[in-house]
């Protein structure tokens, strides 16, 4: 988690959607268009830091040109329209000739904003319109009364100029950022204490904070950082964010590689005036994200993987670096002499040190602070610093001169130190660092006072504001006397002219004037002269036509006309409808767009083509339909369809007796595919069993043994609910076997001869008698067709032989037989 925990001022989410139908009249009737909603986006503690809030803007919007279908697109990109209405202080932006989806909500707004610091006076929360899925606007919510913005720009811009003073433009890009880094760490203090009590203003969350207030949280550092190096620079320089951290720093690009750069983490959390550290000053993506340095959770289109700067000599220096007089100055311990040195580089990266000043090293009798607690500001041009008890110049011939030495109790020293305007600030302690807020001294000092100059007094000029008519607008100076002279120049201008600078096209201008008189310091003041766009003329489209089955689109306008309503819109019936167009005047810049522009289209089929849907399908009782549409034009009507004429199935085939027992049958056939069958089970007249079934097979149980039955097959389909049965149904006849034979009897009857009895079997139409000798197969021996009778005589038998009997009943069915089980065995011994 980041050390520095980050509270965004809680918004309250207020979802408010309304709806304003649009209503198209055709043939007598009345047709509801695309409603125009609305809807809130706010960034709120939960979500202030996610990585999309922070992205640089897509361009994937219309550009310049002629767009696949012919259409006219936006002159401009979305960044550049929105930054260029937003320079006006709108109370809505528009946005609708891009086709943001209205999924993408208020993100590519908050994007833009948060890749313009210089527009800290915005809220970010917003509430947008949309229609047919896409934004149309953007409300724009502000932070401050309009009326300030003008001041508080020119307060911007004044303090990014002095920060951008601190590197020479002959600097090294490296340079550049080195000086504006350490600027910020001594000039900006992080605004804790408003943090954690839950009153955190909105404005230390942007660069007006971080420069102007001088009090700021992580993204007022880094936005800050960004608008110096981009806007002063011209070097590409973004904002990222972690939402797992809460916290936003710097990617900035430098000879073709991105680095890290997070000031806020470089400048103690509980400010200590003249400390800077340079930990995470130009560092790749694999170093920010170790053990030691702790980020997290970015997202970047950007990839930082040069270690160029990784140990650069910085990353051990804790005192600002500053460029004075062509060398760099810096403060740094020396383990060896265990002295705090004042250092000079006369070259950033291949210079080497040269000690300054060698200073003692601070602590008291048991503890030391071998850190660079030795602290340097500009003041006048001239290079001042402390030491452990004093306060120090740096002279041109190379000499430390005490200025001021104030009272350091013992075991204290001064452990901060900075120069602001003619004061030495300064902060005696015991300890270099500290849990609550530093106690900071001033002293001024005489040389750094600037000699006071009478001031010009009574001089004014007011704002202009203008709509565009051709004509050229000036500014009206108040209060300069004869003889005096006024010179005048545009923002960004670096010199003055008598003549004022040439207004005439609609936009918003930024005029200095400057006031000279002689004996008396300039008086320099700015006033906005801001000329808004005119209202073009135009004269609706008429007698529009438009074909069904085709795009609104495919229907031509005017010159300077777009269609507001989705260009993809498809003409899907016949009659005059209503649809909005936006008029876009040649002139773009002078002239406004004129949106919401009704006009009605005249749609008529070019010729039906008709695509059959059966609606009703039929049945063996009820006719069914079918619906004939027009996929021009949807003109319908409808046909019926002829009943069902039921189809029957097939007789059945296959049929057979699968298994018999004595008291059970199992039949099989063919199956027929979706058939099922209807069985009854007879014996004789009399029915017996009933089944229903679809299966190809079908057992009966518990049926009397010897006993004849024949099986009635018919199949069947359902059609509707109704039964649909085969022309004739299939008899298979069956007989269930005899019951087991039971031997009742095997004994001796003559001298070679054998008497075997046994039980009458039910249902037997007959028997079998088998006989073995010894251990030999058996064999058939006799067929007895009479049932009554149960006995029998074997004769021819031989002395010493064994002899085995076995018998089973069976039933006769036509000229088949069906067999019983074989009895037990009886055996005899012939002697």
């Amino acid at each position: 988690m980041e050390k520095k925990k980050w509270v965004v001022w809680l918004m309250a989410m207020a979802l408010a959607i309304t709806s304003v139908p649009v209503y198209a009249a055709g043939n007598g009737s009345v047709q509801a268009e695309e409603a125009i909603l609305t809807e809130e986006d706010t960034l709120t503690e939960e979500n202030w830091y996610e990585s999309v809030y922070f992205q640089e803007p897509e361009q994937r919007y219309p550009k310049p040109g002629i767009g696949k279908k012919g259409a006219r697109e936006a002159s401009l990109s979305l960044e550049e329209s929105v930054v260029s209405q937003l320079e006006d202080l709108p109370d809505r932006i528009d946005v609708s000739a891009y086709r943001i989806p209205v999924s993408q909500a208020g993100a590519p707004y908050f994007q833009i904003l948060s890749s313009h610091p210089e527009f800290f006076y915005v809220e970010k929360s917003t509430s947008y319109s949309y229609s047919g899925g896409y934004i149309l606007s953007y409300t724009v919510r502000y932070r401050m009364e309009k009326g300030e913005i003008p001041r508080c720009r020119e307060e911007l811009e004044r303090e990014a100029d002095l920060a951008a003073a601190q590197a020479d433009r002959s600097l090294s890009n490296v340079e550049k950022a080195l000086a504006v880094h350490d600027y910020l760490a001594l000039h900006c203090e992080y605004d804790l204490d408003r943090l954690n009590s839950n009153s955190l203003p909105a404005i230390s969350h942007s660069a007006y904070g971080a420069l102007v207030n001088r009090m700021a949280v992580c993204d007022g550092y880094a936005g800050a950082f960004a608008y110096i190096m981009k806007s002063r620079f011209g070097l590409p320089c973004t904002m990222v964010s972690s939402s797992g951290m809460a916290h936003a720093w710097n990617m900035i690009l430098i000879d073709n590689q991105w680095y890290h750069v997070d000031v806020t983490w470089d400048d103690p959390t509980r400010d200590l005036i003249g400390r800077a550290r340079h930990n995470f000053f130009l560092i790749s993506d694999s170093v920010i994200s170790d053990s030691s340095h702790d980020h997290y959770g970015w997202e970047s289109e950007h990839k930082a993987t040069s270690t160029a700067y990784s140990n650069a000599f910085w990353t051990g220096v804790e005192s600002a670096v500053i460029h004075h007089r062509g060398a760099w100055y810096y403060s740094k311990y020396d383990a060896g002499s265990r002295k705090v040195n004042l250092v000079r580089r006369n070259s950033l990266l291949n210079g080497a040190e040269a000690v300054v000043y060698a200073g003692d090293l601070w602590g008291t009798s048991t503890s030391y602070y071998p850190s660079s607690y030795m602290y340097l500001d500009q003041g006048n041009g001239k290079l001042y610093f402390s030491t452990k008890s004093d306060l120090r110049r740096l002279n041109d011939d190379g000499t430390a001169e005490v200025v001021y030495r104030p009272s350091v109790p013992a075991n204290y020293g001064i452990y901060g130190f900075t120069v602001r305007g003619s004061q030495l600030c300064y902060a005696v302690q015991n300890s270099p660092n500290l849990s609550s807020k530093q106690n900071v001294q001033t002293y001024t000092l005489a040389e750094l006072e600037e000699p006071v100059i009478q001031e010009i007094t009574g001089i004014s000029a007011e704002d202009v504001r203008a709509v565009y008519d051709g004509k050229a607008k000036r500014i009206s100076v108040k209060g300069a006397l004869e003889g005096d002279v006024v010179r005048y120049a545009l923002e960004g201008q670096e010199s003055y002219s008598a003549s004022q600078p040439e207004m005439v096209d609609a936009g918003t201008y930024r005029v200095s004037y400057r006031v000279e008189r002689s004996g008396y310091q300039a008086f320099t003041g700015t006033a906005v002269v801001t000329i808004a766009q005119a209202v073009p003329k135009y004269t609706a489209p008429r007698r529009l036509q438009g074909s069904s089955g085709k795009t609104l689109a495919s229907v031509a306008l005017p010159d300077g006309f777009v269609w507001q309503t989705a260009a993809d819109t498809k003409f899907s019936q016949e009659g005059t409808f209503t649809y909005v167009v936006t008029y876009v005047p040649s002139d773009t810049k002078n002239y406004q767009k004129v949106p919401n522009i009704r006009v009605e289209v005249a749609v008529s089929c070019p010729g039906h083509r008709y695509r059959s849907v059966v609606t009703q399908s039929p049945t063996m009782v009820k006719k069914g339909l079918r619906t004939y549409t027009c996929t021009l034009c949807g003109d319908t009507y409808t046909e019926e369809i002829a009943m069902l004429t039921p189809q029957k199935p097939g007789n059945a085939s296959g049929q057979k007796v699968a298994k018999v027992t004595a008291s059970s049958l199992k039949f099989i056939w063919k199956k027929a595919s979706g058939v099922r069958y209807e069985l009854t089970l007879s014996q004789g007249k009399k029915k017996i069993s009933a089944k229903d079934t679809d299966s190809n097979s079908v057992t009966f149980t518990k049926l009397k043994p010897g006993t004849e039955y024949s099986l009635k097959i018919t199949p069947y389909r359902k059609a509707d609910g109704q039964k649909v049965y085969a022309a004739k149904s299939a008899t298979v006849k069956a007989a269930t076997a005899p019951s087991q034979a039971k031997l009742s009897s095997l004994r001796k009857s003559g001298n070679k001869s054998a008497r075997i009895a046994w039980k009458k079997a039910s249902g037997a139409s007959g028997y079998e008698v088998y006989m073995r000798t010894g251990k030999s197969a058996y064999k058939k021996i006799k067929t007895i067709a009479n049932a009554k009778t149960i006995s029998l005589v074997k004769s021819g038998l031989k002395k010493g032989k064994t002899y085995s009997f076995r018998v089973r009943a069976y039933k006769k069915l036509g000229n088949k037989k069906v067999y019983g089980s074989y009895s037990s065995t009886k055996s005899i011994k012939i002697k």
